[in-house]
């Protein structure tokens, strides 16, 4: 009797613990991991605006095997949304902002497991560009919610580490954009540069060829 007594006490502190300890902690959670790309923000950007290529460098693109998946929307940008399903969960990723070589913004949906928003900020560093993967919830007064947040920044962290160096290694070894040389104007070489006087003085007999020519005209009379 005295171990259930004693059992049933030991539960009630750690309910209010629980629920005590609960009340103090954060309503929301925030992750972010950044890495240095040796490529201009424009070949990241295009990059990660593409719903179609996160699979290209995502870090769960081998989580769950049985997973089947589909990309809707535009290429690029705003509507791209990739959605998945399979033995190990089920949700969908859209594209909900973009600023163009700078951020990009998407929601995620997980169904009964809630929803956030992540993005993707890339800024100029020297000719290369530094990029930061962020990801933020709101646990809506979700006590126990509020306990899984404490170990959010362990368990998407080192995926986000992961991700980030996959990125990485696939746009550096993606060659280069190679800047095009400007547009030239076709045209007669003869003719190019040459101003209007020039064009002029082109057309009229050079000094000294009519007087050779009325001189021969007068001996031949």
């Amino acid at each position: 009797m005295k171990f259930v007594k004693g059992l049933l006490i030991l539960l009630v502190l750690v309910a209010a613990v629980v629920l005590g300890g609960g009340l103090l902690l954060n309503d929301e959670v925030h992750v972010q991991r950044s890495i240095s790309i040796e490529r201009p923000p424009a070949e990241v950007y295009a990059v990660v605006s593409s719903m179609a290529r996160f699979n290209e460098w995502s870090p769960w693109r081998d989580y769950d095997p049985t997973a089947k998946q589909e990309v809707s929307g535009p290429a690029t940008g705003v509507g791209g949304k990739l959605t998945w399903s399979g033995e190990k969960g089920a949700g969908s990723m859209e594209i909900v902002k973009v600023v163009e070589n700078a951020q990009v913004t998407t929601q995620l949906d997980f169904g009964p497991d809630g929803k956030a928003t992540s993005d993707w900020l890339l800024s100029a560093e020297g000719d290369g560009t530094r990029i930061t993967w962020s990801f933020d919830s709101k646990f809506e007064g979700n006590l126990l919610g509020r306990w899984f947040g404490l170990m959010m920044d362990s368990m998407i962290g080192p995926e986000y580490e992961r991700g980030l160096k996959d990125l990485k290694t696939l746009v550096e070894s993606t060659p280069a954009a190679v800047p095009q040389p400007p547009a030239t104007v076709s045209g007669p070489a003869d003719d190019l540069g040459s101003t209007p006087d020039q064009a002029e003085a082109a057309e009229q007999p050079e000094a000294g060829e009519g007087e050779s020519q009325g001189e021969g005209g007068d001996s031949d009379a």
